[in-house]
């Protein structure tokens, strides 16, 4: 849905990626990941995925 750099303050050096997405279950996050081209060629040292729970937004409808 959405994906970009992570930085500590606006004009701060790049210091990871937050992708947002949508999917079934984390087995089907992982399945997206694995075929990232970033990933297929070692760019990310760790990768971590975590739910989560949106209450409010444009996006909800």
């Amino acid at each position: 849905m959405m994906a970009g750099p992570l930085r500590d303050h606006e004009d701060g050096p790049v210091i990871g990626s937050l992708l947002l997405m949508k999917a079934d279950n984390e087995d089907a996050v992982q399945t997206l990941l694995n075929d990232d081209p970033y990933a297929k060629n070692g760019l990310f040292a760790s990768v971590t995925i975590r739910h989560f729970q949106p209450v409010t937004g444009a996006w909800l409808t």
